[in-house]
């Protein structure tokens, strides 16, 4: 009998919540009279949510359970266990797979569970359906097999979600607001949570320059952990460059939405770049192929370095251009 009340977990980052979407897409493709449930970790929820792909979304925010009050943490874990067991599901899909997920799997009670075989990661006997987990596939196929093993095939590969109505409006005003809503944008997102990821400021300094010397509006985005960055950058890019900074996802979502072109390290805001399917340039260390977790879809570039010092402007520069050139609401690249 096919499943009617379906919990997908991924408790992934944010970047992996994007790029399971393909999965949750294949699930509710399977299963269209289903209720799903997805839970995820906060702020990526707030993506699931922009993929309109799930009936119910519960974000969790593991930051505070791991660093918080003990007992407070303990009281949230044993709360969420309650509420999703009363909730009788009668099918679990745990797509990224921790430990934990793997125990709340069980402790809902459903009959049926799938999860990945992620060796050290995953508790493989939490489930009654496993998938394997191919470290050579991209990290989207993964969990595509985990879809599979759930009964529901893939349907999609690229990841697609639309930005609230309000966000997108909100985005609109500021737009009219910096002088942008008519211009062409090249959105620059310097910030990694990782050195190694980081291309340096100068570079990006010097890119900004660069495509302001060109008649290209710059657009310098950076989240929480990177206040200050986007707004110091745009600054000191001067010509009108406009830092973006305390957005929530939508906004972002939206803000990306609104780019010709969205140049970013290798970070989750690539990925919603990518999503929202605006041409995304993605810096990337590494000379051994693609990533097994890049963006995917013909509209976007990955540029590679030995390492993130070894790409170099002019390489940059050069495939801005020929992704304006070929963006059919861009004029002609001034680069």
């Amino acid at each position: 009998m096919e499943p009617r009340n379906i919990l997908v977990i991924h408790l992934g980052q944010l970047g992996d919540v994007v790029l399971g979407i393909p999965a949750l897409d294949a699930l509710r493709s399977a299963y269209p009279d289903a209720r799903i449930t997805a839970l995820t970790g906060t702020p990526a929820d707030q993506i699931v949510r922009m993929a309109g792909l799930a009936d119910d979304v519960v974000g969790l925010d593991r930051v505070a359970l791991r660093d918080g009050p003990k007992l407070k943490s303990i009281s949230e874990i044993l709360r969420l266990a309650r509420s999703m067991r009363a909730r009788r599901f009668d099918a679990v899909v745990d797509i990224h797979a921790f430990y934990e997920s793997g125990l709340l799997a069980i402790v809902t009670g459903a009959r049926m569970r799938v999860g990945p075989r992620r060796e050290n990661r995953s508790l493989p006997r939490a489930y009654t359906v496993t998938a394997p987990y191919d470290l050579d596939l991209h990290i989207a196929d993964r969990y595509l097999a985990v879809a599979a093993a759930a009964g529901a095939p893939a349907r999609v590969l690229e990841c697609r979600i639309e930005p609230p109505t309000d966000a997108r409006a909100k985005i609109d005003g500021r737009w009219r607001e910096i002088g942008l809503a008519s211009a062409t944008v090249v959105g620059l997102n310097p910030g990694a949570g990782f050195e190694s990821k980081r291309w340096p400021e100068e570079r990006w300094l010097a890119l900004g320059h660069a495509l302001i010397a060109g008649g290209v509006s710059v657009a310098v985005f950076a989240g929480p952990e990177e206040r200050g960055l986007g707004e110091r950058l745009a600054s000191e890019i001067g010509g009108g460059a406009v830092g973006l900074e305390r957005l929530s996802l939508g906004e972002l979502a939206a803000s990306f939405e609104r780019c010709h072109v969205v140049v970013s390290n290798d970070t989750g805001p690539s990925h919603i770049s990518a999503a929202v399917g605006t041409p995304t340039l993605v810096l990337m260390a590494g000379n051994d192929g693609p990533s097994k977790f890049a963006v995917r879809g013909d509209r976007h570039t990955l540029i590679y370095g030995e390492s993130i010092l070894a790409i170099s402007i002019d390489d940059v520069r050069t495939a801005i251009g020929r992704m304006l050139e070929s963006s059919s609401s861009a004029v002609p690249s001034p680069l």
